[in-house]
């Protein structure tokens, strides 16, 4: 079984209105397509949203996120940007990607439905900022374990990703190799979505004391091969 590294998808950025926005990039929307299509899903489900200009930006059509600039145009002001919104469409896409890699209880219900009126399209070199500089920055310090006071010199910063933060990865299993095995490919990941039915939230890291790792996660099988 092979899995490839956790790539972000979207990206949840300060807006003005709405709380936050996911942002995400028609180049990351590219790479979700070919990896989808070698998940075998249907390619014609991620079609892939372009944007020609920095500082502009799609949003899907009944997005009440925006303000009415000086100008009379509609903008979005995320962090302290304001991104002129070019063109507002169906939100297929979001709503796409929504069905495939949000969970799927009750709890999530009303994100899924969010999600589709929150996603993003912004210009590449607009996402690559957000995602260096939109992050949470947390100072820290060590502790001597006898006292309990503060080590000296033990003062650190830490950087997190923002929550509700989408990362997707490519599961793809083939027929056990050594000797003593006799699971095929379908029977590997059929056991590794009953594990992940067990513990749908996983922690990631070594931050688990100070809530920080913990991520809800899906396993969703595209084809059979």
């Amino acid at each position: 079984m092979s899995i490839t590294d956790a790539r972000l998808l979207a990206y949840p950025v300060r807006s003005l209105k709405g709380v936050f926005a996911w942002v995400t990039c028609p180049a990351v929307m590219e790479r979700f397509a070919r990896d989808a299509g070698m998940a075998k899903f249907d390619g014609e489900l991620f079609p892939v949203t372009k944007v020609e200009k920095p500082l502009t930006a799609v949003v899907p059509a009944g997005c009440t996120y925006w303000v009415q600039g000086a100008d009379n145009k509609k903008a979005l002001l995320l962090e302290e940007f304001k991104l002129d919104v070019v063109a507002e469409v169906p939100p297929l896409w979001a709503e796409a990607v929504a069905k495939v890699l949000l969970p799927e209880t009750t709890a999530y219900a009303d994100t899924v439905a969010r999600f589709a009126k929150q996603l993003v399209v912004v210009h590449d070199d607009d996402f690559t900022h957000f995602v260096k500089y939109a992050t949470e920055v947390t100072a820290r310090i060590g502790l001597d374990y006898e006292t309990k006071t503060v080590k000296g010199g033990a003062l650190f910063y830490q950087e997190f990703l923002p929550t509700e933060s989408l990362f997707y990865a490519v599961v793809i299993a083939n027929a056990a190799r050594t000797r003593q095995a006799t699971r095929d490919a379908a029977a590997l990941m059929k056991s590794l979505g009953e594990m992940l039915a067990k513990v749908p939230v996983l922690q990631i890291g070594g931050d688990e004391t100070t809530g920080k790792g913990f991520c809800s996660v899906r396993l969703t099988t595209g084809g059979k091969s």
